[in-house]
């Protein structure tokens, strides 16, 4: 999307947010077809909610958390805030209360979709609207809410808006995701998978190329031919790849002619389709394991997967702190008192597991492969042990042989 650096030139009442005000649909709705980046969105955004919460020094604080509206507990209503945020640059909270009440009991919080809102050009609200795609022409936004302040407004509640984003250069009305750079590559996974699709739904013929003679045709119903024919056959999209091509021919000849394009069978664009999937990952700053994105001929070792969680657990800590501090603002409105919230951030869990492995893996070879004395361990044998102790296991080399053998008695052969 184009930044706005003019307010001035603002024709609407609110900011628009991409050059038709579509950029929110249009990330959503690439999410939903590119199968990477829609399984990074969610794994990131489930992450970030964790295995739960732990709130400490106030009991009705911890009491309201797990009912923050009607319907949900803190961790209910944030993880879809927090998808927002990575799907998009923003996450939004709307906050409903009674004017100038201090009893947190009457206050909840919810998740409002970020395609649903977009700031006033005054700066000072946010204007929603269900589809703003129906709402390009009039600009007249439905609803409007005020961004969150600790003063009040008339009426009986007041209904506010908490905005999370990042920084993001020349953009200072709305945050973008890191992925913008990949944004083109979750398009291009998607159109792979539709033209291999269309390959199927067009029963894998191949496509070939028709040449119609147009010479006797007036040009506007030449032309108009011509167009109906590209709109009905041509385009990945519209599932006409694997048909034919249609070109007009002019000449003396007054037959049409057919020239078949052989095609490989077996798929196309893999190398591509994996370059976009590896650009896409990387973008999103996540590792495929997280993600339940199978990597060909990793198979991560416990370490690996320790390293990569602890990174991953710094990366969505930066976006639970955002939160915890506009939590503690709608909290200390009321009469409540200090509290320490935190998130209970999720483990390896196969780590302790893993361990507990080792040890039954131990003993079954013990008792069930190496009959034979130490001693009388073939070296070679004792090399591969080893090894397949490293590799999968993650551990050094002496402590490998350690747990295995009991002592390091192969470091010299």
């Amino acid at each position: 999307p184009t930044p706005v650096t003019n307010l001035k030139r603002v024709s609407t009442p609110y900011i628009p947010f991409g050059d038709n005000n579509d950029f929110p649909q249009t990330i959503a709705t690439l999410s939903r077809e590119s199968a990477t980046l829609g399984s990074i969105l969610s794994s990131k955004g489930d992450f970030a909610a964790g295995d739960g919460y732990e709130c400490k020094n106030n009991a009705n604080v911890e009491q309201w958390l797990k009912k923050v509206n009607k319907d949900q507990n803190i961790i209910d209503c944030i993880e879809p805030i927090f998808i927002d945020f990575y799907l998009s640059g923003n996450g939004y909270m709307r906050v409903c209360r009674p004017i100038n009440s201090t009893v947190l009991g009457e206050y909840s919080i919810s998740h409002i979709p970020q395609h649903k809102l977009r700031l006033s050009k005054e700066l000072n609200s946010y204007y929603y609207q269900d589809d703003w795609t129906q709402r390009t022409q009039n600009g007249v936004p439905v609803g409007q809410f005020p961004d969150f302040t600790p003063c009040g407004v008339e009426g009986i509640y007041e209904e506010s808006i908490i905005h999370i984003k990042d920084y993001v250069p020349a953009f200072d009305y709305y945050g973008l995701p890191t992925y913008m750079g990949a944004v083109q590559y979750a398009k291009l996974e998607y159109l792979i998978g539709m033209y291999n699709n269309n390959q199927f739904d067009n029963q894998m013929l191949p496509s070939g190329v028709l040449e119609l003679v147009t010479s006797g045709m007036q040009e506007d119903d030449a032309k108009r031919f011509i167009k109906s024919v590209k709109d009905k056959y041509v385009g990945v999209e519209k599932g006409n790849n694997g048909k034919i091509l249609v070109i007009e021919k002019d000449g003396s000849e007054n037959k049409a002619s057919f020239t078949p394009i052989s095609q490989e069978q077996e798929g196309s664009f893999k190398e591509l389709k994996q370059i976009s999937t590896e650009t896409i990952i990387t973008a999103c700053q996540w590792f495929p394991s997280l993600a339940g994105i199978a990597t060909e001929g990793k198979l991560g070792s416990n370490q690996q997967i320790a390293q990569e969680f602890e990174i991953a657990v710094r990366h969505v800590a930066k976006l639970q702190n955002k939160f915890i501090q506009q939590l503690y603002k709608v909290v200390r409105l009321t009469n409540s008192g200090e509290f320490e919230f935190k998130f209970i951030n999720r483990k390896p869990g196969n780590i302790s597991k893993l361990t507990e492995r080792v040890s039954d893996a131990q003993i079954g070879m013990f008792n069930g492969l190496l009959t034979a004395s130490i001693a009388e361990i073939d070296p070679t044998k004792k090399r591969a042990i080893t090894n397949a102790f490293v590799i999968l296991f993650g551990f050094s080399e002496n402590e490998a042989q350690s747990m295995i053998y009991g002592t390091n008695i192969i470091s010299n052969q």
